[in-house]
């Protein structure tokens, strides 16, 4: 069986992952916790991927944890009448012991230097004239001599008379229940233009285009260097990003196609963060730049869209960054680490009547306007995790959209305000689901999602 270690499998797909917060040890104890405590920070992802041929299916087992695993056992519930054709490992499975028990197969694998990662594939024989279910019983996780960490009836595989059906990505479930999986679940309806992003592909980040429902995703730049934050311009000609290409932090800008990339911004200071005025006439910016009486902050800045005239809205309030500009351009929102609150704030367009919206110390930030102006959808750290949430344009009615150890980050609106899309950093994925945080579905490999206005 030849497949790579980073394998990236076809867009006809079915993948169920369950993020399992697991049991272990706080980092910031001398003594280990319980058994059952879960472990702060700590998260392990156990996800399997089917991919139908002509006449077998590919079962494809991944382990992610965050720290070193020292065992892991992988067990099977497969009829007798499917015949496994091929096994392989990867990672954690590269020398696997195969164990087969009558239906139950199990898979051992020890881990001499820790890893964290790994893959177990199955090429199974593909019955064709009845529907077949293939368990993943149990996974056992070893992280010390102490702690074992098993998730158990993690996933039913239907297969059969559904091969024939296009699949997609489930919902990220926060808890070890069983995942069904009768049906698999529906493309997300297009809510129209494209949506920009970053990917790790080819062994460096670049700004890639894409579909909104995630296919057609072409790679707009060449350079080997590390390449993102796409914006785009208010005619979705133009995206603005940023590169290294130059050594440090700084703000370019390309035609839509990847065409004409022009540098906007030349200094030694980190320029991060742009994104276009409703008019395409300016750029809101960051940029951790020195005063005149040598002093430093990360403050907002804003240019013309051709680099000239920048000029400074925040100063000597603390680090300022991620700046949004509100539709009808009178207003800016942006992250602020003043008065010692990582909190949204929002001024006008001019840098005056800067007012604090939410008012919670645990990392609200990257802020994004909803296409009517009402609504801003962010990113918080403020119940122990990187989630989604969405409030009122003034700061109102703070409510949260996800709820997953997954790290969501970067949320952007569809132009019609009936999506959002958003990063799963911890997977490095692409995610889009409704406004009110429903259907959330992958898109693609990749973070820092950008919707084209048209």
């Amino acid at each position: 069986m030849k497949l790579p270690f980073n394998v990236e499998m076809p867009k006809k797909i079915w993948i169920i992952s369950l993020f399992l917060p697991f049991a272990g040890f706080l980092l910031s104890c001398s003594v280990p916790a319980k058994d059952n405590d879960v472990a702060s920070g700590l998260g392990a992802t156990v996800a399997v991927s089917t991919q139908y041929d002509k006449d077998s299916l590919t079962v494809l087992l991944e382990i992610d944890s965050t720290i070193d695993i020292s065992e892991a056992v992988v067990t099977f519930d497969i009829p007798q009448h499917i015949k496994i054709v091929d096994a392989d490992g990867r990672g954690l499975f590269e020398d696997a012991l195969h164990d087969p028990r009558g239906r139950l197969h199990t898979w051992s694998a020890s881990s001499a230097n820790g890893d964290v990662r790994g893959y177990l594939i199955l090429e199974i024989e593909q019955p064709t004239d009845e529907m077949s279910i293939i368990s993943l019983l149990n996974v056992e996780l070893k992280i010390t001599d102490k702690y074992t960490v098993s998730f158990d009836d993690v996933l039913p595989i239907q297969v059969g008379s559904e091969k024939t059906q296009d699949a997609t990505t489930s919902t990220p479930t926060p808890t070890p229940t069983p995942a069904s999986a009768s049906v698999p679940p529906t493309t997300p309806s297009s809510s129209g233009g494209k949506i920009a992003f970053a990917s790790y592909r080819e062994g460096n980040y670049g700004i890639y285009v894409m579909n909104s429902d995630g296919s057609n995703q072409t790679r707009l730049t060449s350079d080997r260097l590390i390449t993102g934050e796409p914006a785009w311009s208010p005619d979705s000609k133009k995206i603005a990003f940023v590169s290294y290409r130059d050594g440090d932090q700084e703000i370019y800008v390309m035609d839509a196609d990847g065409g004409n990339q022009t540098q906007l911004t030349n200094n030694d200071c980190s320029d991060n963060g742009p994104v276009w005025s409703p008019d395409g006439s300016k750029i809101a910016f960051a940029s951790r730049r020195k005063y005149d009486d040598g002093g430093i902050d990360e403050g907002i800045y804003i240019m013309n869209s051709d680099g000239s005239n920048q000029n400074r809205l925040t100063k000597y309030l603390g680090d300022n960054w991620g700046p949004a500009w509100s539709p009808n351009g009178q207003k800016i929102a942006f992250s602020s680490s003043r008065d010692n609150k990582y909190a949204i704030y929002v001024m006008n367009a001019d840098g005056s009547n800067q007012v604090r919206l939410s008012d919670k110390a645990r990392g609200d930030s990257q802020p994004s306007w909803s296409p009517n102006g009402s609504e801003i959808a962010f990113s918080s750290y403020r119940d122990g995790n990187w989630e989604i949430y969405i409030m009122n344009s003034d700061g109102t009615n703070q409510m949260r959209l996800t709820s997953n150890s997954g790290k969501n980050m970067h949320p952007d609106w569809s132009p019609d305000g009936k999506k959002i899309a958003f990063t799963w950093a911890t997977r490095d994925e692409v995610w889009v689901m409704n406004a009110d945080g429903s259907n959330q579905k992958k898109l693609a490999d990749g973070k820092e999602p950008a919707w084209s206005p048209q």
